[in-house]
């Protein structure tokens, strides 16, 4: 056998055991194959091939060949039926936008159409529809399939939704895939469509007070309105705003206005009294709506108050500097506080005839000077003052007040007396080294001083000082000029030097040396109305002096 040769070429000789059947070779199990068989020699088909014994120690030889296990043949298959893949279904989604709302009717220009975008993640066809909340009543949209096209991120399409499609109420905005009605979109938007009906009116008038005298000042107002329908939309209006007062109206109107409309109403001419204010407004459609109406006041322009007021209450006109005159002021507050429109008079009188009018036509406040003369002449007496002011409405009001004229004038007068020494002179102070210079009182009424050495540097040795009362009728006089005074002193004794001076204290002093006889110091004025004047003398080293008495003048005026 062929097998048998190419596998014993390659095999080890083996010996046979007796009572052993002859092994199979792999050649009676196996296909022969393709490629020639070399051999070696003559062979006998017909012997036996001797078996190989088995290995003591269980193992099988190299070379030696293992008899097959049995093979079960493979049952036959059947081949599957081919299958189609499913196609993938879009996710459909309508871009989130905020709440919508449209007004009726169409075509006016206002809320006729939202636009919504729907987005695939696939390349689809769709159509639209809007669902009635309410009613869940559909609306075709698009009803023709609309191919969404591709995007950044999948693909999409924007779809106007008219007014004209839907009517008042609140819709959902529903996409679906045409060919595939079950897959919807989501995240539709909700659009709210108004009547374009006005139901609300507000109306704020900028004053409800008013002054209708025609002079630009609080005679009109400024209406603002808005109006809104059901949904709270603020509606594109026209509007009329009327304000009354008594029977007689005044009417404004409002073109069409987007918003707030606002308008000037006049109120010029229109009488005193009470009223109102109200508006009507028409929105797209439907009837106007009236607003609320308010409550308003038409007041007089007119004088509310006159005062009157005087610089003094004595004039006299003597022109002689003092009180020649009497400044007149008036004031009148006016209704509103910003008019200034009135006619009036400023009257001065004396038994109800007038001797000076000035005249008035602005309520500011005014000043006239009268310079108490009566026909030019000084007429004394009790004078009345009257304003009088009226406004362009209402009553005259009137203030007064009196001033009193004096035909007295002021006149210069003078007055002197003797004052003796030692009432003038009433202390002193030595300066020498040992303090012997002294001061005495005869009764003569003289002052004797003596002065010794100084340690004043040579300047005085005794230091005496006083003063005098200035009289209250000087005193009174300081309300019309200033009062001067002059001082001379009475000197019967000098042995050496001696100087003296007078003055007010804080203000100016008049000083001189001193010599036997009666010798004054210049005129000096009583500058802050002082009650005293003072007065001191001064004596130099070694010094004996006597000061009789000393000699005060006086210049001053009086009203006579």
């Amino acid at each position: 056998m062929a097998g048998a040769l190419v596998l014993g070429s390659i095999a080890p000789a083996a010996s046979a055991v007796d009572g052993d059947e002859p092994a199979p070779t792999a050649t009676e199990t196996q296909q022969p194959t393709s490629e020639p068989t070399v051999t070696t020699g003559p062979t006998d088909e017909t012997s036996p091939t001797p078996t190989p014994e088995p290995p003591v120690d269980g193992t099988t030889e190299p070379g030696s060949i293992t008899e097959p296990e049995p093979t079960t043949e493979p049952e036959p298959t059947t081949e599957p039926e081919p299958t189609t893949e499913p196609e993938p279904t879009p996710t459909l989604q309508i871009s989130t936008t905020p709440a919508a709302v449209l007004t009726l009717p169409s075509g006016d220009g206002f809320k006729d159409a939202t636009v919504v975008h729907v987005v695939s993640d696939l390349a689809t066809s769709v159509v639209m529809d809007v669902v009635d909340v309410a009613t869940s009543t559909v609306t075709p949209i698009v009803s023709d399939p609309l191919e969404l096209l591709e995007e950044a991120g999948g693909f999409g399409a924007d779809i106007t939704i008219p007014v004209s499609a839907v009517t008042v109420g609140t819709y959902s905005v529903v996409a679906r895939v045409v060919g595939a009605p079950s897959v919807i979109s989501t995240g539709g938007p909700t659009i709210t469509v108004g009547s374009g009906i006005a139901t609300s009116v507000t109306f704020s008038p900028s004053a409800r007070a008013f002054y209708p005298y025609a002079d630009g000042i609080n005679d009109s107002f400024v209406a603002a309105v808005y109006a809104k329908d059901e949904t709270g939309t603020v509606l594109p209006i026209t509007a009329t705003v009327t304000a009354v007062s008594g029977t007689t109206k005044r009417s404004a109107a409002i073109p069409k206005t987007m918003g707030t409309a606002r308008v000037t109403v006049s109120v010029a001419g229109m009488p005193v009294g009470s009223g109102s204010l109200s508006v009507a407004a028409k929105g797209p459609a439907g009837p106007a709506k009236a607003g609320t109406s308010i409550v308003a006041h038409y007041y007089a322009t007119q004088v509310a108050s006159v005062a009157v007021v005087r610089s003094i209450g004595t004039v006299f006109p003597a022109m002689d500097g003092y009180r020649d005159t009497v400044e007149i002021g008036t004031n009148a507050k006016q209704t509103p506080a910003s008019a200034t429109a009135v006619t009036g008079t400023i009257k001065v009188s004396l038994n109800g005839k007038a001797v000076k009018t000035w005249y008035i036509s602005r309520s500011s406040t005014i000043k006239v000077i009268w310079d108490g003369l009566n026909n030019k002449k000084v007429v004394p007496g009790t004078y009345l003052i009257t304003v009088s002011e009226r406004g362009p409405q209402g009553p005259v009001k009137s203030a007064s007040t009196s001033v009193i004229v004096s035909a007295k004038k002021l006149v210069n007068t003078s007055t002197s007396s003797w004052v003796s020494a030692k009432n003038v002179l009433t202390g002193y102070q030595p300066y020498d080294w040992s303090e012997a210079g002294v001061c005495s009182y005869n009764t003569a009424e003289a002052v004797w001083c003596t002065g010794y050495d100084d340690t004043l540097d040579g300047t005085f040795s005794l230091f005496a000082d006083g003063g005098v009362a200035v009289p209250a009728a000087v005193r009174a006089s300081s309300t019309y000029a200033v009062p001067t005074v002059r001082v001379s002193a009475q000197v019967s004794y000098l042995s050496g030097s001696a100087v003296w001076a007078y003055g007010v204290s804080g203000y100016s002093s008049s000083s001189g040396a001193m010599g036997v006889g009666t010798r004054p110091l210049g005129w000096l004025k009583l500058t802050g109305n002082p009650t005293r004047l003072d007065l001191a003398v001064g004596l130099g080293t070694y010094t004996d002096l006597v000061v009789d008495r000393f000699k005060v003048e006086y210049q001053y005026k009086v009203l006579r």
